[in-house]
């Protein structure tokens, strides 16, 4: 079985979360660099169109940041709803012999 490096870390996180379920909170933690970099763009799209004088851009900006973090919220809860399930049909055996197989010692 061939995997990308994603699919080992997915599968990283999924035998994190065997142990501890997920939280909402835990996933925002988990990609604060990305809400932070999508922050920093947003608030420069948000001043600089309001400095130009295009209030209309600006409040594009301001929706863009607002409708990827809800979106990412909805995603969020989501997977924390269906988690009960996903871990009770989970071979977790499997997932651990598929995570030892591609285990590589560090040098």
């Amino acid at each position: 079985m061939r995997l990308t490096t994603q699919q080992l870390q997915q599968l990283k996180k999924m035998r994190e979360f065997r142990e501890v379920s997920p939280t909402i909170a835990r996933y925002i933690r988990l990609g604060w660099r990305a809400y932070a970099y999508l922050l920093v763009v947003g608030a420069a799209g948000i001043i600089f169109f309001l400095w130009a004088g295009w209030p209309a851009a600006s409040t594009f900006f301001a929706g863009m940041v607002l409708a990827t973090f809800l979106r990412d919220l909805g995603w969020y809860r989501r997977m924390v709803n269906s988690w009960p399930l996903v871990h009770e049909i989970t071979n977790w055996q499997r997932v651990d012999e598929i995570l030892n197989q591609f285990h590589t010692p560090a040098a």
